[in-house]
């Protein structure tokens, strides 16, 4: 019996001893995520961990982001297991505390390291504009390239390279890193098939290829006529000469043929046009007669036209020498006598 009593004491001593041993024990910290060395997307964080309580207390929670030190984000009596966090910055090393408290204020400390890694998306491809494709009349000079703007949905800066060659496959970009949307080149061969294409990239280096178009340079470009667009003046029975040669201007060619269309009584003699209106070229009582002359350049391939604007000044004629009628030279008249005369004005006036 006695050694009944006695086990029942040591007993009762070890409850006693047990509830002064592990009473008001500190939360555990069990997992935390993210977790040490973790890549993570840095648009949207959800931070988690499990945590429990030796005597099955309530816990509550104070969480703390760092990056080099500095404190960036703190939220203090969280009740549940998570806490979301959006848009830090990319590529960033972060550390975060989590302090978990009971009821009876026991708390404990735990922290993990991450690292900010957000995923490159490619930039949609851009789609060709100009030159268009199968194109067979391109003119080979100043050809100016044109693309659509291509889209990142990352929003980052977008670049292009531009491809172009007589022969595929494309390698080698004649332009690279450009920030618009279109290119000039000044010069072309003449009848040469050409392909080309857009590669677009961000700045990460995420790329995409457009589709790849061809088109054929002209074999012959006409001549270009720049005309003056002033006045010139030329009056009645002046001879105007224009040397034409120095407002024609070719690519590829420097001889050229000259004709008029108009019929204003002009010609053609070599490069130069000559333009001798009459007397009667205007109607005395308009003073001026504005005409346009119609020039045909051709280099012996192609051809184009000009007008050269002319404006035709009236020169007053003098009259015609007055012709005595009556009496004639050595005739003889009565002592009365009328004399008559005849006086004309080539240009009708009195």
């Amino acid at each position: 019996m006695k050694k009944i009593y006695k086990l029942l004491i040591i007993l009762i001593l070890l409850f006693f001893l047990h509830g002064c041993i592990f009473q008001n024990q500190p939360p555990i910290i069990e997992t935390m995520s993210p977790s040490n060395g973790e890549k993570v997307n840095p648009d949207k964080i959800t931070f988690k961990w499990t945590a429990k309580d030796p005597e099955g207390k309530t816990l509550y929670y104070n969480f703390y982001l760092f990056s080099n030190g500095k404190l960036v984000k703190e939220e203090k009596n969280l009740a549940g297991n998570s806490y979301v966090v959006k848009n830090l910055e990319n590529l960033v090393k972060y550390e975060w505390w989590l302090e978990a408290i009971d009821e009876n204020g026991e708390k404990v400390k735990k922290n993990s390291q991450f690292e900010t890694y957000k995923p490159n998306t490619k930039p949609i491809k851009s789609f060709l504009i100009s030159p268009s494709n199968n194109d067979n009349s391109v003119y080979p000079y100043n050809i100016k390239f044109q693309w659509n703007k291509s889209l990142d949905f990352d929003g980052d800066i977008v670049l292009y390279d531009l491809y172009l060659d007589d022969a595929t496959p494309l390698n080698t970009p004649v332009a690279t890193s450009l920030t618009k949307t279109d290119y000039t080149l000044k010069k072309l061969k003449l009848d040469t098939t050409y392909y080309w294409k857009v590669v677009s990239y961000d700045t990460y280096g995420s790329s995409t290829t457009s589709e790849t178009w061809m088109f054929k340079t002209l074999s012959n470009t006409p001549p270009i006529v720049d005309f003056p667009q002033k006045n010139f003046i030329v009056k009645e029975n002046e001879t105007f000469e224009l040397d034409l040669s120095n407002f024609v201007s070719d690519m590829e060619d420097d001889y050229f043929e000259y004709s008029i269309v108009t019929n204003n009584g002009a010609s053609i003699q070599g490069n130069k046009y000559i333009f001798k209106p009459g007397y009667n070229f205007v109607k005395h009582f308009n003073l001026s007669k504005k005409i346009q002359e119609q020039i045909i350049v051709s280099d012996t391939k192609d051809n184009s036209s000009g007008f050269l604007n002319i404006i035709v000044k009236d020169v007053n004629q003098p009259p015609e020498k007055p012709k005595i009628t009556y009496p004639l030279n050595n005739s003889i008249v009565p002592k009365d006598f009328i004399l008559k005369w005849n006086c004309s004005d080539p240009d009708g006036t009195l």
